[in-house]
């Protein structure tokens, strides 16, 4: 038997569980467990005293970022003060996907509307007829929109679920903080914030009160809200597998010009690039793992929903000031496999060698990107930053062109990252490998692993390489190349490039020496930056 425990808490093996069912309209479970949860310690039998058998709830729908030894706390603190109200047991996987599980009390049926609970914190049915009842209170003006969030409303089961129409006149302090290939992001301050649950006694709702939000419009033509609907459902669609994907509050409207917004959590560190700025010194091989780690997931929580996000760079990873990191920017989003348009867009460095010949868009494809993120977490430098982004670079991508590995970077790390880099896709790993691996590795780092000889080789690694880092952190400069004019993280055109590829003996001869320029203008980098 497997057991660890926080207090009463526990890591529960999912072999424990027996007569697993699924629960209508929702992906949680309800299963059987025969020893049920810890009661205390028994001093006199030296074991510990157990519930027995019983019936419990296993909710899949947290992300592995929730759950914490906070999380885990609290709960204990509620059950010491009130027993009867606790309503967390432990944490599981699911049997069948793997992913992890919170055990839960099964309430069998909410006290106010005599309806079976899809979860401790939030009844469906109940809410669902709330949220019915006030549609004829608000609309959008536009048909479309108020259904996507009539659907959200009554189909969520969590309240990081339910999206909302928010009235222009309850944002205020508008501020244009970027602009992107698709769209303009501003922040706003919102003084009620979002819907946490319903007060039935006051007969409102109970909100997280005032908080900053970031604003996102779509630049197509006026009067079109279908490019702006494809991007607010591909993250309702994520939303639905992770609660926690990107904090998506709801829709609301700019007071000059009409143009809707998608209204969503504002990240205070920014993106990539702002973060590592603001960073540098500090941001050891821990925070690099962890950082790495919250992108695989969202990343995983995105394919999972049959999605691939086509425009994945260090401009749409996003970091707010709870250390978390997050996939942003979802106006390319698609269905795996989706066959490209002749103008498809992107940031050339971070496009895979196939797409660039206008083969369809694969979830390797989102990896490929992924591996070169890894790389800047090592480099603070932009990705073939100082030459063109024109046709030849994406001619030599294509034929095997990668950013140099940077000196002293971790074996595992460049193994890794090559990977996920390599041009055949079967070779890249997915999105669910990446997360599992750099878990697995921030464990090892943290010393919350077993001792085997991989895993003390892992930790070899990282130990040496952060020393190293430790040793002249001031020496690494964050983005100090001069940058070429055409280097941008706009999404833009891509040059086309069409397979097989004949080159005269000139062209050939011209791309081998941009190849050797390019690689001894790294050489020097790494030597001003590293020596």
């Amino acid at each position: 038997m497997n057991h660890f425990t926080t207090n009463n808490e526990q890591w529960v093996d999912p072999s424990e569980f027996t007569k697993i069912q699924n629960i209508e309209f929702s992906k949680n479970k309800t299963a059987y467990w025969k020893d049920g949860h810890l009661i205390g310690w028994n001093a006199g039998k030296n074991k510990w005293d157990r519930k027995g058998g019983q019936q419990v709830k296993l909710v899949s729908q947290y992300c592995e970022n929730y759950l914490t030894s906070h999380f885990l706390k609290s709960e204990h603190d509620i059950s010491k003060i009130n027993p009867s109200k606790r309503l967390v047991y432990g944490i599981t996987r699911d049997h069948e996907t793997q992913d992890y599980a919170v055990i839960e009390k099964l309430e069998v049926r909410c006290s106010l509307c005599n309806r079976e609970w899809m979860s401790s914190r939030w009844c469906r049915g109940f809410y669902s007829d709330h949220f019915e009842s006030e549609f004829k209170n608000w609309t959008s003006d536009d048909t479309d929109i108020d259904t996507f969030i009539r659907e959200a409303q009554t189909s969520a089961e969590f309240p990081e679920q339910v999206l909302e129409w928010i009235p222009e006149s309850h944002l205020t302090k508008f501020t244009e903080i970027g602009q992107g290939g698709y769209g303009t992001v501003s922040k706003a301050y919102w003084e009620k914030g979002r819907i946490y649950k319903r007060d039935f006694i006051e007969n409102k709702w109970e909100r997280s009160g005032p908080m900053w939000v970031a604003l996102k419009s779509i630049d197509e033509e006026e009067g079109s809200t279908a490019a702006f609907l494809k991007e607010a459902k591909a993250m309702n669609r994520c939303l639905k597998n992770d609660v926690y994907f990107l904090n998506f509050y709801g829709i609301s409207r700019l007071p000059d010009t009409n143009k809707y917004l998608i209204v969503m959590r504002y990240f205070e560190e920014g993106d990539l690039r702002k973060y590592i700025y603001s960073n540098s010194v500090t941001n050891s091989w821990v925070n690099r793992i962890d950082r790495l780690w919250s992108i695989a997931i969202d990343l995983r929580t995105l394919h999972r929903a049959d999605l691939v996000h086509r425009d994945l760079h260090s401009g749409n990873v996003l970091f707010g000031s709870d250390r978390r990191s997050f996939i942003a920017d979802f106006g390319l989003a698609c269905k795996d496999g989706q066959a490209q348009e002749d103008d498809s867009k992107g940031v050339l460095p971070y496009v895979a060698p196939e797409v660039l010949c206008r083969q369809p868009y694969t979830r390797a494809a989102d990896v490929y990107s992924f591996g070169i993120i890894m790389w800047e977490f090592t480099s603070y430098q932009s990705p073939f930053g100082t030459i063109e982004h024109n046709c030849d670079l994406a001619i030599t991508i294509h034929g095997g062109l990668r950013p140099k590995v940077i000196k002293d970077t971790p074996g595992c790390y460049v193994r890794l990252m090559k990977q996920c880099w390599d041009s055949k896709l079967a070779n890249r790993p997915t999105a669910h490998s990446l997360a599992d691996t750099l878990e697995k590795w921030l464990q090892i780092i943290c010393g919350k692993c077993e001792t085997k000889c991989d895993d003390k080789d892992i930790w070899d690694q990282f130990n040496l390489a952060e020393q190293k880092r430790q040793k002249n952190p001031s020496l690494i400069k964050p983005y100090s190349e001069e940058l070429h004019p055409s280097v941008s993280l706009t999404s833009r055109i891509l040059p086309k490039i069409y397979l097989p590829i004949q080159m005269t003996y000139e062209e050939k001869f011209t791309i081998d020496e941009f190849l050797k320029d390019y690689e001894n203008n790294i050489d020097e980098n790494n030597i001003s930056m590293l020596s």
